[in-house]
């Protein structure tokens, strides 16, 4: 695991003040960096995960609902046969 990614496994979301400023490019593609498979798509940062079958993709899926509920920070996820591909959302 690439430091960044062990950076921000300590961290919790937390709702952000309309006063506080946005990454810029240059941090994003600096955090980027530091994770592997992540990249940026216009607007929206992306990774798709492979598995073995469905029944794989799903059960990854769940996990990340679980967490994501929990973290009250939703991603947008969308799951095919054997992958699914998670989408944090606009960016600035």
């Amino acid at each position: 695991m690439s430091n960044v990614a062990k950076e921000l496994v300590q961290k919790k979301c937390s709702h952000i003040e309309s006063s506080v400023e946005p990454l810029s490019d240059a941090q994003v593609e600096a955090l980027l960096k530091g994770l592997a498979g992540w990249q940026r798509d216009g607007k929206k940062i992306i990774k798709e995960y492979k598995f073995k079958n469905h029944y794989q993709a799903q059960a990854f899926t769940n996990a990340v609902m679980w967490l994501s509920h929990r973290e009250d920070h939703h991603p947008s996820i969308t799951v095919g046969y054997n992958t699914c591909q998670v989408d944090t959302g606009r960016i600035p």
